[in-house]
C-alpha cells in the first residue's frame, strides 16, 4: 500500500524489512495515510522492486535491481512490479536482465495480490553491500560496448543538477590541460557507463550519483571524491572498498545549497598524486 508498496500481512501490519526497519519508519511514506482507495487485484505471482528507495540512479543499482537476484528460485511466471515511470536507463537495464516482458508499471497505492514472493532490499540503502555488487558485476559487467574506445582518465560533469562547483571551469581546464577527458553520463547509455568505468584508470568528480558506476571499476581504478563539507556521505568509500579501488576525497565549502568551491592548490596536489601512483 502507499506510494512505495509496502507490503502488510492481514492484520495490517508493516513487514519492517519492507520500509528498511525502525531507521526509517517515521518518514516512510506506507506509514502515513487516512484512507486508501479500493484495491486493485492481481492474480497470479508476483514480486515486486517497488519501495521509498527504488528510485533514482544509485537507489536503482544498488536498492531495487539486487532484489532480483532470488528470480531464479520463484516461478517462471512471477510478474515485476515496478515504478509507473521508468526512465530509460532503468528500461535498458531491465532489457539487459531479460525480464522486460515481465515487468507491470504499478502506479496503484493499494493491491492485494494473489501470491506475493517478497524480496527484501539486500543491505540498509547507502550501505556497503558486498552482496548486491558481486551480483551486480556478474549479471552486467558482460554487457560493456567493447566496440567503443572509452578514455582512462576521466573528468564526471554533473549537468543541470541541484549541487554543483562554482569554479569547475577551472577544474576542467586544469584537468584538460594535462590531457583528462570530460564526461557527461546522463546522455550515455548503460551498456557505455559499464565500458567506461570497466577500463577506467583515474577518475574524478563531485558527488553524486554517477559514481554508483565503480561497480564496473577493475582494482587498478583511482578516483578523486570531491565532496561539500555540509554534505558528507561516505557511500562511494564504501562501494570502493568493496572493489578494492583506492578512493581519495577532497572536502571543499559550500554555501547553503551545497554549491562548493575547489581550493585548486589542493585539487591540483592530488591529482599528481594519483597520475604518479602515490
Amino acid at each position: 500500500m502507499g506510494t512505495s508498496l509496502s507490503l502488510l500481512n492481514d492484520e495490517k501490519r508493516l513487514c519492517a524489512e519492507a520500509v528498511f526497519y525502525q531507521h526509517c519508519l517515521p518518514t516512510e511514506p506506507s506509514n502515513h495515510y487516512l484512507l486508501l482507495p479500493p484495491a486493485v487485484r492481481l492474480a497470479g505471482n508476483w514480486t515486486s522492486v517497488i519501495s521509498r528507495w527504488g528510485y533514482g540512479f544509485h537507489h536503482w543499482w544498488m536498492d531495487a535491481l539486487p532484489r532480483l537476484a532470488v528470480l531464479h528460485e520463484l516461478p517462471p511466471d512471477t510478474g515485476i512490479l515496478v515504478h509507473p515511470k521508468l526512465d530509460a536507463y532503468q528500461v535498458e537495464t531491465l532489457k539487459l536482465l531479460g525480464v522486460e516482458g515481465r515487468v507491470r508499471l504499478t502506479p496503484e497505492r493499494h493491491l492485494v495480490v494473489e501470491n506475493y514472493f517478497f524480496a527484501s532490499a539486500t543491505a540498509m540503502t547507502g550501505c556497503r553491500n558486498a552482496y548486491a555488487v558481486e551480483w551486480l558485476r556478474q549479471r552486467f559487467l558482460r554487457f560493456a560496448d567493447t566496440e567503443w574506445e572509452s578514455p582512462r582518465r576521466f573528468y564526471i560533469r554533473r549537468i543541470g543538477r541541484h549541487r554543483g562547483l562554482v569554479n569547475e571551469a577551472e577544474v576542467i581546464d586544469f584537468l584538460q590541460q594535462r590531457g583528462w577527458a570530460i564526461v557527461d553520463l546522463e546522455s550515455m547509455p548503460v551498456r557505455r557507463q559499464i565500458q567506461l568505468f570497466a577500463n577506467a584508470e583515474l577518475v574524478c568528480g563531485l558527488h553524486g550519483a554517477a559514481f554508483t558506476n565503480l561497480l564496473w571499476s577493475s582494482s587498478r581504478c583511482r578516483i578523486l571524491e570531491i565532496c561539500a563539507a555540509n554534505f558528507l556521505n561516505g557511500v562511494y568509500e564504501g562501494l570502493a572498498e568493496c572493489l578494492g579501488v583506492q578512493h581519495r576525497f577532497i572536502i571543499c565549502s559550500a554555501d547553503g545549497a551545497f554549491v562548493a568551491r575547489v581550493p585548486m592548490k589542493d585539487f591540483q596536489r592530488e591529482i599528481v598524486a594519483m597520475e604518479t601512483g602515490l
